[in-house]
């Protein structure tokens, strides 16, 4: 699968799994779910999510710009 395929399996897996169970998923029903391997799970659950700009404010406060 490509990694944003599979991204999107991972996430309504989760949904799925959270609606018919009432509680978040582990990762093994997750990955069963998706069709997906522990390992490729894994390594879909590492991927950086959405980039984000340099100009935006970080922290608890929102008061942080990266440097």
């Amino acid at each position: 699968f490509h990694m944003v395929e599979a991204t999107y399996r991972v996430r309504e897996a989760k949904k799925q799994l959270y609606n018919e169970n009432g509680r978040h998923p582990d990762n093994e029903e997750v990955a069963e779910a998706a069709g997906l391997s522990m390992k490729r799970l894994t390594a879909v659950m590492l991927t950086p999510k959405a980039p984000r700009s340099l100009d935006q404010k970080i922290g608890i406060n929102q008061n942080l710009k990266p440097s």
